[in-house]
């Protein structure tokens, strides 16, 4: 077997996986941004509150 060394970008990737999913990389892009980022700080805080009380 041969050694494939190939290196693919993030951008190449994004737009294999958008294409096999059906959707656009600008939502697939949103989607993983989304599910990467830290919970939101002042929902958070709303959260805590509402438990307090």
């Amino acid at each position: 077997m041969s050694s494939n060394n190939n290196r693919y970008d993030d951008e190449f990737k994004a737009s294999a996986v958008a294409k096999d999913l059906g959707v656009s990389e600008p939502a697939l892009r949103r989607w993983v941004k989304a599910s990467t980022e830290p919970e939101d700080t002042a929902s958070k805080k709303l959260a805590e509150l509402e438990a307090e009380n």
